[in-house]
């Protein structure tokens, strides 16, 4: 390809890995590395690879953080004078408490939510990690005045809007806690956990990070794997933390 005429451009920044297309590490781990560039004075657009523009939640995102994207074709030459390659601002399930609170901030620059409703996000259309019982989880929360929602049903502007009037924030484990980012500080999260992973910290590293409580209840995974498992909720420990966060 070196031979063939292509396209320049003076700048751009590369904020992605192998795993940036999945909601949570876009989130905790591509867009932090944007506050990076911006507080080193680099504004270029940001260079994806063109599938990136189908992704459902990146292009909103950076729209909303006034940013510019950049779709490449892997099959056409692109000469980048200057590309800005910011490092990982940790290792990914950790946070740089700056750069995690600066990116809640730009989300939500000009949103005063009145942060009050109690929300559980349901996995009942995900493809995988489900609770086996969702019925009871659900009735559960829904008897302790928490709004149940199934995100794959809404836009990302819409999940935004919902985290950002959310006191507080249930779910297992996976992508939907990702949104306590767009939380107020000061936020309690529930996460009901595998009993058989006491590894996976990243949403209460998260949680911590940006100064919301923390919660967890243990469930049992059909699988030591948390990725892959699914979980069965003991709905008569759940009751007593729901009741808990219902009337903090």
């Amino acid at each position: 390809m070196l031979p063939l005429p292509g396209k320049q451009l003076a700048e751009a920044i590369w904020i992605t890995d192998e795993w940036s297309r999945e909601y949570f590490h876009w989130f905790s781990d591509a867009l932090p590395r944007l506050m990076a560039a911006e507080q080193s004075g680099f504004y270029g657009p940001v260079l994806l690879p063109e599938h990136y523009a189908q992704v459902p939640f990146v292009p909103p995102s950076l729209h909303m953080l006034g940013a510019t994207p950049l779709h490449y074709d892997p099959h056409k030459k692109l000469t980048v004078s200057e590309l800005i390659v910011p490092a990982h601002a940790a290792p990914t399930g950790n946070y740089n408490p700056q750069l995690i609170n600066l990116l809640r901030s730009r989300f939500n620059a000009g949103h005063q939510n009145a942060a009050g409703k109690n929300i559980y996000v349901s996995r009942a259309k995900a493809a995988k990690r489900k609770i086996i019982n969702e019925t009871q989880v659900a009735g559960v929360f829904a008897r302790h005045g928490f709004e149940v929602h199934i995100f794959e049903d809404y836009t990302f502007e819409q999940q935004v809007q919902l985290a950002r009037s959310a006191k507080v924030l249930a779910g297992l484990h996976g992508a939907g806690l990702t949104n306590m980012l767009f939380m107020p500080r000061g936020g309690k999260v529930l996460e009901l956990r595998n009993e058989q992973d006491s590894h996976n910290n990243c949403f209460f590293a998260m949680a911590a990070a940006l100064e919301h409580d923390y919660y967890y209840l243990l469930s049992k995974g059909t699988s030591t794997d948390t990725y892959h498992a699914d979980f069965y909720v003991d709905v008569a420990p759940l009751e007593a933390v729901a009741a808990q966060l219902a009337a903090s």
